[in-house]
């Protein structure tokens, strides 16, 4: 198969200077990233995981013992299902 290639010419009409100073862009990025990674699913389940882990959670009760099963670290035993 052969790869169509596609280019586009972008005509700069306005251009704000940029101040030499990350740190003043500093807030602008974490917002950017904090939002990339709340909309990232696999992050929030290796936070909720390390959480969970850190904070010993076991559920022992047999009808809710599949609820946290998706956070279990992959080495980690589960619950066999019924």
């Amino acid at each position: 198969a052969t790869a169509k290639r596609t280019y586009h010419i972008i005509k700069v009409t306005k251009k704000a200077t940029k101040k030499a100073d990350w740190k003043a862009y500093q807030k602008r990025l974490k917002d950017i990233i904090v939002t990339g990674k709340l909309k990232d699913p696999d992050f929030q389940n290796k936070v909720i995981a390390k959480a969970l882990d850190k904070a010993n959670v076991k559920i022992k009760d047999k009808a809710f013992a599949n609820i946290l099963a998706q956070f279990a670290k992959p080495n980690q035993k589960q619950p066999a299902q019924k």
